[in-house]
């Protein structure tokens, strides 16, 4: 939830349908609002990064953009871009976040045959039982992913994912977001192959 509509008043009081009804429709305004205004910022967040991607003859530049935007615009604390080294392993090319110091550095993959497809999306990774939570997320308090792999051509070239501390239902806006942020850097690995 983004936030909570309340009315108080100093006198004991009983509530009618028709005043909650109006409050519950003051809520859904408010929320279609809130989510028509994030979604402006996510294309103008979108576009911006894909003008950004097609003007840059520096690759690493725009992973490391491409990792900015994804933590900003989703508003989570931590987010990375790990490239595949084969053997099931990752390795860390670009943190942001307190996980930062984890560039360069291995990771084992999530466990490929249980992911949707290329999405990796885990609410609460205390509950989640289809994925093994790498240790070292686990150690830095990672309670939910987002992640999408990157396919170049018909290979796993990397898969970048935004990490929260706190758990979270990741709505479809957000994950349709990501992705399309991903499409945006694989045209960009593509230009530069």
């Amino acid at each position: 939830p983004w936030g909570r509509i309340v009315e108080h008043d100093l006198l004991p009081l009983r509530w009618v349908q028709v005043e909650i009804d109006f409050i519950q429709s003051l809520a859904n305004i408010l929320a279609t609002a809130v989510e028509s205004a994030e979604s402006r910022t996510a294309q103008a967040a979108g576009a911006e990064f894909g003008q950004y991607a097609l003007e840059s003859n520096d690759l690493e530049a725009t992973v490391a953009r491409a990792v900015e935007v994804a933590t900003q615009v989703l508003q989570t604390p931590m987010g990375t871009l790990c490239r595949f080294g084969g053997a099931g392993r990752w390795r860390v090319v670009n943190a942001r976040g307190h996980v930062a110091s984890w560039v360069g550095e291995e990771t084992p993959a999530v466990r490929q045959d249980d992911r949707d497809g290329d999405l990796v999306r885990v609410q609460d990774w205390r509950t989640e039982i289809r994925l093994v939570q790498p240790e070292r997320e686990r150690d830095a308090g990672v309670l939910s992913s987002l992640g999408v792999t990157l396919r170049v051509g018909d290979r796993c070239w990397a898969q970048l994912t935004v990490q929260d501390v706190q758990p979270r239902c990741w709505r479809r806006a957000e994950v349709d977001f990501l992705r399309s942020l991903a499409n945006t850097l694989v045209a960009a690995v593509d230009r530069s192959i």
